[in-house]
């Protein structure tokens, strides 16, 4: 299961993160930053790094 969540800085920032909430069998408890460009749609433009 992976949750996706921004605060309202990153979102002004054009970020969010998507954290890995369960897993079967590969590790979980984790977040990926994104970079994002809402206004276009894309939901993701970029990885920025892993948290």
């Amino acid at each position: 299961m992976i949750g996706i969540n921004a605060t309202d800085a990153e979102k002004a920032a054009g970020e969010a993160r998507l954290t890995w909430l369960l897993s079967r069998n590969t590790e979980d408890g984790f977040s990926l930053r994104i970079k994002q460009d809402r206004a276009k749609m894309q939901f993701l433009k970029k990885v920025i790094g892993k948290e």
